[in-house]
């Protein structure tokens, strides 16, 4: 992007949060391992049930049949009461280092190695925050995708960068990883090394690449805003959500400060209340990123700053303590305009009422 979305203090603050994050969900990972995946019986021995094993769930799918792509999919091998989503039991296996397991579950649905839980973490991901190298050597070699990003725009050499991890990181680099790839935060993974040995093997790679960090961070932005004039232009937008996430365009300019991309969607007639799969509305994403301005373009075209996401969440319930400030402030000052403006339009009918001419009605006698 072609300016920082977040101060340094913030995007310290936005960077721990999301290591944070990374870690509590590895240690849960790692806690459920063993009830998803089990290791494979002996050969010839009748599978038995998993000790501990939990009641379906939305993410479960209950089928009678074996390891298939899918839910009734009808695939052979072993049978289960019920059957875990294929993701959710790769990303277990991969976790506990079942690798003979994951091996398995690939043979049946090779897809199956990009697959992410709801944050968007892959197998690869997690192998990553864990330090793993045998799973991440496995997953690679598997047609593990080494760019893919997280729901927080995270890849795996973002985390490898963060959590300094260099073997893994330079194995993913030997493996084309995009070093220039940019998260939410407006980050590469040079920005969130913090180790001196990471940041110098990073910037080398750099170097040898001759790439420019800062074209690459505008790169989305300008992609994003040639889009948006094509749309204004065309009087049509052609938009389509992130197929997991249900993030439009507004949502991504929102949380990542592209002020200008969102005015030309708003002009354009994009919802400015739209809502992803998890109920965030482009305001929900710019108050968790902090990003005021974006928030007050939103204010301004009257997005509701009560909306509700799918958890009850407020906008100004994800927000830090300055931006609540200015979200209370933009209430106030969207509710005197909101005021004004019916007034407006209350004093326009009474205006026209008195200006149309009397009408009488004549009865004729027959």
């Amino acid at each position: 992007m072609a300016a920082p979305l977040l101060s340094l203090s913030e995007g310290e603050g936005a960077r721990a949060r999301r290591r944070e994050q990374l870690r509590a969900w590895a240690a849960a990972e790692a806690a459920a391992a063993a009830a998803l995946c089990p290791a494979p019986p002996p050969a010839g021995s009748a599978p038995s049930p998993s000790p501990g094993l939990p009641a379906a769930t939305e993410t479960e799918a209950v089928s009678v049949k074996g390891m298939g792509s899918g839910p009734g999919s009808g695939g052979g091998g072993r049978s289960r009461a019920v059957r875990f989503d294929a993701a959710a039991e790769f990303l277990a296996c991969c976790a506990g280092a079942e690798l003979e397991a994951a091996r398995e579950m690939l043979r049946a649905d090779s897809g199956a190695v990009n697959g992410t839980n709801a944050d968007g973490i892959s197998a690869l991901h997690q192998a990553c925050i864990d330090e793993n190298m045998e799973v991440v050597e496995f997953l690679v070699a598997n047609g593990a995708d080494v760019n893919q990003a997280d729901n927080e725009g995270w890849t795996p050499l973002h985390v490898a960068a963060s959590c300094g991890y260099i073997e893994i990181a330079q194995y993913l680099l030997d493996h084309g990883a995009n070093i220039a790839a940019v998260n939410s935060d407006g980050d590469v993974p040079l920005d969130i090394a913090e180790a001196d040995n990471m940041e110098a093997l990073l910037r080398s790679e750099i170097g040898k690449r001759g790439v420019d960090i800062e074209v690459a961070k505008r790169e989305e932005e300008e992609v994003m805003l040639r889009d948006a004039r094509q749309w204004l232009n065309a009087g049509k937008i052609s938009d389509e959500p992130h197929h997991k996430t249900g993030a439009t365009a507004l949502h991504v300019a929102a949380a990542k400060g592209y002020v200008e991309v969102m005015r030309l969607l708003l002009q354009a007639g994009y919802d400015p209340n739209v809502q992803d799969k998890d109920g965030w509305t482009p305001l929900h994403a710019a108050a968790h990123w902090g990003v005021e301005e974006a928030c007050r373009l939103l204010a301004e075209h009257f997005c509701d700053m009560e909306a509700l996401n799918n958890v009850g969440q407020r906008p100004c319930d994800l927000a830090d303590e300055d931006t609540l400030v200015l979200l209370e402030e933009l209430q106030r000052k969207q509710n005197d305009l909101r005021s004004k403006k019916e007034a407006h339009l209350r004093q326009a009918v009474i205006d026209t009422s008195l200006e149309q001419p009397a009408s009488y009605t004549t009865k004729h006698r027959r």
